[in-house]
């Protein structure tokens, strides 16, 4: 029996079942549905595991699309659902025994917001294979959280299992102060958004990014395993520069320069490592070896391997509710682009909520005046602002010229 499923991120599929032979045989028309979501794809691997006790693979997945739902894996009839509201995971639940009972539990990973690459907090917690209920009392909640999908240690007797799960969130924020709404400046790309520092830009502090090591005794959160604040010299140490490796191989190579000077869609080109200072994504799963044993001596341990991710960050704005709150109120007032005498007069809709946009910015404060990352025309604004060498609001003659 083969289970894959189709879709996307902004369009629906379903979970399918086919027979090996069937599918080897090309006869793919013989598929059989599972489950439909109209709305959003399937899009991570499900987990296969007895939780009805009948000697039968059950199928628990946790949808793209809000909900982590167990079906039956004799009649693939649903036995729970548990819904996070609008929320997207990318993660595969983690499989062990986290209360007291034989059934198996689910530690899973859901990202809360209008969807990818905006998430105003991550939560993770623990369900009850039996019910799908949640086993913590509270979600362990995160600003801006990972995609990677948590790891689980068996160790002897029921609740005992060790369930290992990636934090990622900003120093100095706690609470609701996590469940702030933000949007980024209009125009900013997906890529810029995907690779923005979310606590610089939301809440003005350092990420940092832990693994934690959790169980049944120990409690939420559990105990540190890994922690990017303490490790982040170590991991800068022999970092390689890209740059210069790309440099060598043009020095090499010379008939490839003109590519590299052409090249259609770097618009600054960074020199160095791409590390940003610190800016760290988890995005892929780790694994749990045997430790590493010298004297052959039997070891009851667990080593644990991953790979961590440092990147340098796009230059972005992100619109908190505060000006959010002033663009909103100036657009109410747009008729006044119409006025003559008005200083916004004979500009269009979008290069006036530009310009109302950049205003409320600077008056809150959060105008970064990146020269990249935010939109087009604030881009050619900041330009104009550069070359006159002028740090004074934006006057809509100045827009007018560009």
């Amino acid at each position: 029996m083969v289970l894959f499923g189709t879709g996307g991120e902004t369009h629906g599929g379903s979970l399918w079942y086919i027979s090996l032979v069937d599918l080897l045989n090309g006869h793919v028309e013989k598929a059989d549905k599972i489950y439909t979501d109209k709305y959003k794809g399937i899009m991570t691997p499900p987990v296969l595991i007895d939780i009805t006790k009948d000697g039968v693979l059950d199928v628990v997945m946790a949808m793209f699309n809000s909900s982590v739902i167990a079906f039956d894996g004799l009649t693939f009839k649903t036995i729970w659902i548990s819904h996070f509201p609008s929320s997207e995971s990318y993660s595969t639940p983690g499989v062990g025994y986290f209360n007291d009972d034989a059934v198996p539990d689910f530690i899973v990973n859901y990202q809360t917001g209008p969807g990818f690459p905006v998430y105003y907090y991550t939560q993770t917690t623990i369900l009850d294979g039996r019910t799908g209920q949640h086993l913590l009392s509270e979600p362990i909640k995160m600003v801006v959280g990972t995609q990677s999908s948590p790891l689980v240690i068996s160790a002897e007797g029921f609740g005992n299992d060790i369930f290992l799960y990636w934090v990622s969130d900003c120093h100095g924020v706690s609470g609701e102060d996590r469940n702030l709404k933000f949007s980024f400046v209009h125009g900013t790309t997906i890529h810029e958004q995907s690779r923005a520092d979310f606590c610089k830009l939301r809440f003005k502090e350092r990420l940092f990014t832990r693994m934690y090591a959790l169980n049944h005794a120990s409690g939420p959160p559990g105990t540190i395993v890994y922690d990017s604040d303490l490790r982040q010299e170590v991991e800068h140490r022999d970092t390689l520069n890209y740059t210069e490796i790309g440099l060598r191989f043009l020095e090499k190579h010379p008939n490839y320069w003109s590519d590299y000077y052409n090249y259609p869609i770097l618009e600054k080109r960074h020199v160095g490592p791409h590390d940003g200072g610190g800016i760290q994504r988890t995005i892929s799963t780790g694994t749990l070896v045997k430790p590493l044993s010298e004297d052959g001596e039997i070891n009851y341990s667990m080593d644990i391997v991953f790979a961590t991710f440092w990147f340098y960050p796009a230059k972005t704005q992100a619109l908190v509710p505060e000006d959010q709150e002033c663009i909103k109120d100036r657009l109410a007032g747009e008729a006044e682009r119409f006025q003559p005498e008005s200083k916004y007069y004979g500009l269009d809709h979008d290069a006036y909520e530009e310009a109302v946009t950049l205003e409320c910015l600077q008056k809150s404060g959060h105008d970064a005046r990146y020269e990249e990352g935010t939109s087009r025309e604030c881009r050619r604004i900041q330009s104009f602002q550069s070359s006159n060498g002028s740090d004074d609001s934006v006057s809509v003659e100045d827009i007018m010229s560009l």
